[in-house]
């Protein structure tokens, strides 16, 4: 059997938990903004399974 590759949008979730500290740091304006930042990503974001390919 093949292997499961991940999706853009786990690889996305994943980057979004690796700058959680990051996130915890700013002010809560800026909180906002940042949030969006990957709300945009996430809409933009295929379900492709060749993301690490």
């Amino acid at each position: 059997m093949g292997r499961t590759n991940a999706t853009y949008r786990d690889l996305l979730q994943a980057m979004e938990s690796r700058w959680q500290e990051y996130w915890q740091a700013l002010r809560h304006a800026d909180q906002a903004v940042f949030d969006q930042l990957f709300e945009y990503a996430r809409a933009h974001a295929d379900a492709r399974p060749d993301a690490l390919e």
